[in-house]
């Protein structure tokens, strides 16, 4: 989780500071670099993965050329480059892996990466200008200072959970020798590494150290490089989080927000796991598993909940599998406003998945877009009918009917309420 990022010398972009919490919105006037802002994460993203050149010629520019890389660097005069400076802090998961798989565990988890790159002219054999690396560090925040470096509001047991871990000294740092050229330094915080620190010119690295590490010797360091590959930039289009995926798609969402589906299956299942291996009784849970519906639905519930804060008719997510066409398909339901506001238990997640399957007619009357949750409007006379004391003849009278949708308005439903007036201003429904 990025905390924190300064940046100086990037394009438009001098001495901003910001601090990021949960959700951070950013706006502003045209011009005055929200998008240069974007840039500089991206920039970061792509020096983990790729030499310090290709990933400079990776980045926008407004004038569509990607040829020169002088566009990145903030011109104080004719021929003059300000030296690009990127400040972040980050929270790192407490484990994971490297590119080759190999297991990571860090030694703390709140981490501080500094950069420095200067633009060089082209000079005697080169003919094409570079970006050489001045300055390279990534140090930790104590978890006694890490108050004051998580300015939004948090409790202290969220905090003491994702801020773990002491250390003495840096994991990279950068050291200027007597002859005046600069070391890069690689201190190793795994046992079976060696501990020996390794050390590389600064003028001659092709790329960071940052993106070289193993979690062989470096593991804390492997899981900053991981943390900063998955930023991502998403331009979510509509249609591209509605299409369905095959079992084979990637199980991570796309810029565009495909692969949600995937994605979403997979939460779920790491969630099954999760809870399995945390489980008393296996035997039990493997009961559980095996129900249908039941699955996965914790993970679902919860996504489902913090939908529910952004727009308040999401009632509930499911992932539909269909075995025999070898699809995931993303569905949800609206939250009838008649039946409560409140968030999405565990059970009721259960039951929902399980709703198409017991009652597929349901599942059609509320794919066709009605208002009611039930497979068939109430009986006259019925106690559904009778709800809230209307005229059995009544559509707002069934308390599963949130009289507010579109349909409600048509003239199918003109003869379900009284004239002049929504059912809701006869029923008194909320």
């Amino acid at each position: 989780m990025l905390i924190r990022l300064r940046v100086n010398g990037f394009k438009n972009l001098i001495d901003v500071d910001l601090h990021f919490g949960p959700f951070t919105c950013i706006a502003g006037a045209n011009a005055v670099g929200k998008s240069n802002l974007f840039d500089v994460i991206l920039f970061l993203e792509a020096l983990m993965d790729a030499p310090i050149m290709d990933a400079g010629m990776a980045v926008r520019e407004e004038k569509g050329s990607i040829s020169d890389i002088q566009h990145l660097f903030t011109r104080a005069g004719k021929g003059i480059c300000l030296p690009i400076e990127i400040e972040a802090e980050m929270l790192v998961p407490g484990e994971g892996s490297d590119y080759l798989d190999q297991p990571a565990e860090a030694k703390t988890t709140f981490l501080v990466y500094r950069l420095e790159l200067k633009y060089r002219s082209p000079e005697g054999a080169i003919t094409r200008p570079r970006i050489e690396l001045i300055t390279e560090t990534l140090d930790y925040v104590k978890k006694g200072e890490a108050l004051a470096h998580l300015p939004f509001k948090h409790s202290p047991g969220w905090r003491d959970s994702v801020v773990k871990g002491r250390r003495t000294s840096p994991y990279i740092s950068t050291e200027t020798q007597e002859d005046g050229s600069r070391v890069v330094k690689l201190h190793q915080d795994s046992s079976t590494g060696g501990g020996r620190t390794r050390l590389f010119q600064a003028e001659k690295l092709p790329r960071t150290v940052l993106s070289t590490v193993n979690a062989q010797e470096s593991p804390t360091a492997v899981l900053a490089r991981q943390e900063m590959l998955n930023w991502r930039l998403l331009q979510l289009e509509p249609s591209a989080l509605r299409a369905p995926d095959g079992f084979d798609a990637p199980s991570q969402l796309a810029p565009s927000g495909a692969h949600l589906p995937a994605t979403l299956y997979r939460l779920s299942q790491e969630q099954v796991s999760s809870d399995f291996e945390n489980s008393a009784r296996g035997e039990a849970f493997v009961h559980m598993i095996h129900t249908p519906g039941t699955a996965g639905a914790r993970a679902l519930a919860q996504i489902a909940n913090r939908l529910y804060e952004l727009i308040d008719h999401v009632g509930q997510v499911r992932i539909d599998r269909d075995d025999k066409r070898e699809l995931l398909t993303l569905q949800d339901s609206a939250r009838p406003h008649c039946r409560g506001t409140g968030p999405v238990s565990l059970s009721s997640a259960v039951r929902a998945s399980r709703c198409g399957r017991r009652n597929p007619g349901a599942a059609r009357y509320r794919d066709q877009g009605r208002c009611c949750r039930s497979a068939r409007p109430p009986r006259p006379g019925s106690s559904r009918a009778h709800a809230g004391g209307v005229a059995p003849n009544r559509r707002a009278s069934s308390p599963l009917c949130c009289g507010k949708s579109q349909r409600c308005n048509q003239s199918r439903h003109a003869g379900d309420r009284s004239p002049g007036g929504h059912p809701e201003s006869q029923t008194g429904a909320s």
